[in-house]
């Protein structure tokens, strides 16, 4: 096993190597990859409202869909545990690294890191090519640097930060690689970075078969959901631990009011794991069953705002007893979202007004055709109590 890093930092063998750190602070303007902005309700709209006596305000939700399968399973875990340490540092280094380490992650936790699908593509084309090509640095083989393969990603915010590795088995086993390593661990604890992008990839002909690359970024966006990422783990043998991050992005927030897990159609109420509750992490563990097993996650936030993660589709149980896929597409199961967008709002009442009695005959379809249950071909008053209920 191998790391090394650079501020940016990398992993290579056994014992732990490193080169020289670099640290870059430019912030650039731009939207989040993974949040979409609020958008602007009609004036008409705002009117039907008031007539209905409804008091609502807009939100969106975080998808947390894979693009063009990025992030992977293994990626995405990763993503999950670089946010978990950094929600709660000590928690995450008694909970998930070997005893005789508390000198290090003793200090407060820090605002997690958000996904970028470019930042994502840079690391993995890096793993890809480590793996597929069988070396182990930072700078690519045509002498590319980490700098520049994330500018050629098309990231428009500052680098501040690389990390690799290599022979680690899995997410939770590259975590402690990391964190056990002074340069690396000051990479995922920075508070210079705001967003991550995490490359995995396999060579059975390479030297260390399994490569991994975790790139940062800053940039200035605006975040409203307060689902971060999940994702899953196995911590033991015959145990798989589901793990979503919360951080709602106002301090003043408070707890929210449910974190489930929906398993196979199963709904399970997740646990604090570590951190606070209105920024922490959430899990729920079970024994592993056989084969693919579909999940999401559903949480009410303290403002009584429902989102699911991912918005649409469904994470798979990659890993669990040969499953060997990570997300199945469809559309949302979310009852209410009529958008299909992960979030129930002020967009789904509008649907459901817009279509008020103009659905076509049964069996047409019509999203806003709700209840009762798969519909009854018009779109009425019931419709819109099926939002209202999920909305809040």
């Amino acid at each position: 096993m191998t790391l090394q890093c650079v501020s940016c930092i990398q992993a290579k063998s056994i014992t732990p190597t490193f080169n020289e750190d670099f640290t870059m602070s430019e912030n650039h303007d731009c939207s989040f990859g993974l949040a979409r902005p609020a958008r602007s309700r009609s004036l008409a709209f705002a009117l039907g409202m008031s007539l209905l006596g409804l008091v609502v305000s807009g939100a969106f939700a975080a998808e947390g869909v894979p693009v063009n399968g990025q992030p992977s399973y293994q990626e995405r875990a990763v993503l999950t545990l670089t946010n978990a340490v950094r929600m709660a540092p000590s928690q995450y280094r008694d909970t998930y690294l070997p005893a005789g380490n508390s000198s290090i992650l003793t200090g407060s936790g820090v605002a997690p890191l958000y996904w970028n699908a470019q930042l994502n593509i840079a690391s993995r084309n890096h793993a890809v090519d480590m793996a597929t090509h069988n070396y182990f640095s930072h700078v690519s083989q045509d002498g590319t640097t980490w700098v520049q393969r994330i500018a050629n990603a098309g990231y428009t915010g500052s680098p501040t930060g690389e990390n690799i590795a290599a022979g680690y088995q899995g997410p939770l086993e590259v975590m402690v690689g990391w964190l056990l390593s002074q340069g690396h661990r000051d990479n995922i604890m920075s508070t210079a970075s705001r967003e991550l992008g995490i490359g995995y990839a396999f060579s059975s002909t390479s030297t260390y078969g399994k490569y991994w690359v975790q790139d940062m970024g800053t940039r200035n966006f605006t975040v409203t959901s307060p689902v971060v990422a999940g994702s899953h783990v196995f911590p033991s043998t015959g145990n798989v631990r589901f793990l979503v991050d919360m951080y709602e992005p106002s301090a003043q927030a408070g707890a929210p009011q449910s974190v489930k897990l929906v398993v196979q159609g199963t709904a399970y109420a997740m646990n604090l794991h570590m951190g606070a509750a209105a920024r922490g992490t959430y899990e729920k563990t079970m024994a592993t069953s056989s084969g693919c097993r579909p999940y999401h996650f559903e949480v009410v936030s303290a403002s009584g705002t429902t989102w699911r993660y991912p918005s649409q589709g469904e994470y798979m149980t990659y890993g669990e007893n040969g499953c060997n896929q990570d997300y199945q597409a469809g559309s949302t199961t979310l009852p209410g979202d009529v958008n299909g967008n992960g979030i129930v709002n002020v967009d789904d009442l509008m649907a459901v007004i817009a279509a008020w009695g103009a659905c076509p005959p049964a069996p047409n379809p019509c999203p806003a055709d709700l209840a009762p249950t798969g519909g009854n071909g018009a779109v009425g008053p019931d419709d819109l109590l099926v939002v209202i209920n999920h909305w809040s």
